[in-house]
């Protein structure tokens, strides 16, 4: 009985040449979403904080500190 695991030299096992995964579009289109939500966030507090509108300010704050940490989290999913 001949070992499947052993290669000859002349041919290789067909599984061997399975290409690695492409990561997903929608992961891309998460991300993409996600930078563009803290940018108006961080726009929209810097705006509101500048004025002097704190109540409206701080929960802008912590949306934009939210979305951060999303970023951070989907960026770590995504590594291998």
């Amino acid at each position: 009985m001949t070992d499947p695991h052993t290669l000859t030299g002349t041919t290789a096992p067909a599984a061997a040449h399975v290409a690695a995964p492409a990561a997903p579009a929608r992961r891309t289109g998460l991300r993409t979403a996600l930078w563009l939500a803290l940018l108006v966030a961080v726009v929209a507090n810097t705006m509101t904080s500048t004025a002097g509108l704190l109540a409206v300010s701080i929960p802008l704050g912590l949306v934009a500190l939210g979305l951060g940490i999303a970023l951070v989290v989907e960026h770590r999913r995504a590594r291998p």
